[in-house]
């Protein structure tokens, strides 16, 4: 945690706050990527690159593989999202990466008295399994 993240810590006095999780918590776009890749490949079709992928972001899960599917011209575009999403969900989600700084910032609101909750547009299950696989989440702190 940096100084100026422990000093804001310090002065706030303890309340709630929300973190959106994708591209606040964890870079995710890795795990998610692999997803579509195995995806493409299987239907013979190029595997795209995490730095394409990467702007294909924001508005869920199901718009970034509809966005990613496209750029390749996926025909069964219904059943692979479906796909996607199934196999994303059941994934150890290996390459997802808590940010720099993010765990230690997460315990110091916490030993302060804040509560912390997360709001994303993933499943309930995905989020839930990527904050725990990250380590994002101590074991010790109440279900978010």
């Amino acid at each position: 945690m940096t100084m100026r993240t422990q000093k804001l810590a310090q002065t706030l006095g303890a309340g709630a706050i929300i973190f959106d999780l994708d591209g606040t918590l964890v870079d995710s776009v890795s795990d998610m990527t692999a997803e579509i890749n195995k995806i493409l490949v299987e239907r013979g079709l190029e595997p795209l690159l995490v730095e394409t992928t990467s702007k294909f972001l924001g508005d869920g899960m199901r718009s970034f593989a509809r966005r990613a599917f496209s750029v390749r011209g996926v025909i069964d575009l219904e059943e692979s999202l479906n796909t996607f999403v199934a196999r994303y969900r059941d994934s150890a989600h290996s390459l997802t990466t808590p940010y720099e700084g993010v765990k230690e910032t997460l315990s110091a609101l916490r030993e302060r008295g804040w509560r912390i909750s997360v709001c994303t547009n993933k499943d309930e299950s995905i989020a839930t399994a990527i904050l725990k696989e990250t380590v994002v989440v101590n074991k010790n702190w109440p279900q978010l």
